[in-house]
């Protein structure tokens, strides 16, 4: 037992309360995150489907590794070889930054919904609403994620003027 009459391990509710609401807080970063793997992931499977003539594209991916695709397709094998390039540089990017995502980077997040963005601008130019409707969405999860690491940062981030005040004995 400890001095205040409780025995050790317990934790108070308060205790309790704060570490279900980290918890929550991480999923929901984890779960932005998540949506730059499925973009990378989504991208790489967009660019098998073209190099195997499917009539068939997943909206989730890159715009730009799909311009990249048809480009080298124009191009013979050597082409369609160096759009998969292309695609797996791109993946290779937005994998990074799920990592670093999830590890409560927030650059990551910013510099993620930003080349997203800016990604889903090819699709307004092609006036395909449905692609740039889902970038959109998948912004919006990003930006959600972001928002979960920064209260996360908050709860971490002792109480304003508390390390400023000495200590009296």
């Amino acid at each position: 037992m400890s001095a205040a009459g409780t025995a050790v391990g317990q934790t108070s509710p308060v205790d309790q309360s704060a570490a279900e609401q980290k918890s929550q807080l991480r999923s929901r970063m984890r779960a932005g995150a998540g949506w730059l793997m499925a973009v990378a992931i989504f991208s790489v499977v967009n660019s098998v489907l073209m190099m195997f003539d499917a009539k068939l594209h997943f909206i989730v991916g890159l715009g730009i590794t799909q311009i990249a695709d048809g480009v080298g397709k124009a191009g013979g094998t050597a082409g369609g070889v160096a759009g998969l390039v292309i695609t797996l540089i791109a993946a290779g990017v937005f994998l990074l930054f799920w990592k670093f995502a999830r590890e409560g980077q927030q650059w990551a997040f910013l510099i993620g919904m930003i080349l997203y963005g800016l990604d889903g601008l090819i699709f307004l130019g092609l006036r395909l609403w449905l692609d740039l409707a889902f970038h959109a969405l998948a912004i919006f999860k990003l930006y959600k994620g972001f928002q979960a690491l920064k209260a996360l940062h908050q709860l971490d981030r002792p109480p304003a003027g508390f390390a400023a005040q000495p200590i009296v004995r």
